[in-house]
């Protein structure tokens, strides 16, 4: 990608109109995909500043800090957002979340996940997200019940469809594991996960050439997953 031209062309733009916060959004935009997180940064502000309830700038700005593994700092700038008179903005809750998983506190990701359901009760994502949530918490009867009610409102979700096969996996029922991770695929027939759980699945029962399809397609759209090379 140009993103030289790109910065050219948005630098003009906000030229002709300053208080655009979209533009410096878009603009934050190029420096980040350019590696340049001190500029990206600086536009986002700007916009920010232009519209404090602009979420997106504020989700990619707690981004950067995140993939710096700075997870503390990208929740305090999602806090402070939605402490601004922006607690129900979706997207930042979600954000959050997101973050509190990373850092591996799941109590405050599934605080988070929870101020979504409030405002929505049928948000799939979040209950997509909740189910996961509470797995990785180990509490199984809740992480069974959530993606349960979550897979009933969107049974074509392959994502879904994946997170109940995952917990069949870890109750040690492979034959309904598989049933589910078939369902992801056929959804979306190059779903990650899934594909790697049946390769993973496959293995174990020694069915190498269902092993060798499933991790191939995994290994294409993931050349660096080293648990795909068999």
């Amino acid at each position: 990608a140009n993103f030289d031209s790109a910065v050219k062309y948005f630098e003009l733009a906000v030229k002709a109109y300053p208080s655009a916060p979209i533009l410096h959004y878009n603009l934050g935009l190029v420096f980040q995909r350019k590696g340049d997180d001190q500029g990206a940064v600086q536009h986002y502000n700007k916009a920010l500043e232009l519209n404090p309830k602009y979420s997106m700038p504020i989700i990619n700005k707690a981004a950067i800090y995140a993939n710096k593994l700075e997870y503390n700092r990208a929740i305090d700038v999602c806090e402070k957002f939605l402490e601004n008179e922006n607690d129900k903005d979706m997207g930042v809750l979600s954000a959050v979340a997101g973050f509190y998983l990373l850092k591996g506190d799941y109590s405050n990701a599934i605080q988070s996940v929870r101020k979504i359901l409030i405002q929505d009760q049928a948000n799939v994502d979040a209950l997509k997200n909740l189910g996961i949530f509470y797995f990785k918490k180990n509490d199984m009867g809740l992480a069974s019940m959530v993606t349960t009610n979550s897979y009933n409102l969107k049974p074509d979700d392959p994502g879904i469809a994946n997170n109940r096969g995952v917990l069949y996996s870890a109750q040690k029922d492979d034959s309904l594991a598989m049933l589910y991770f078939a369902k992801a695929i056929g959804n979306d027939p190059k779903n990650k996960s899934a594909n790697f759980n049946v390769g993973s699945i496959a293995m174990r029962y020694g069915d190498a050439a269902t092993a060798y399809e499933k991790f191939s397609t995994v290994l294409a759209q993931d050349p660096d997953n080293l648990l795909a090379r068999i």
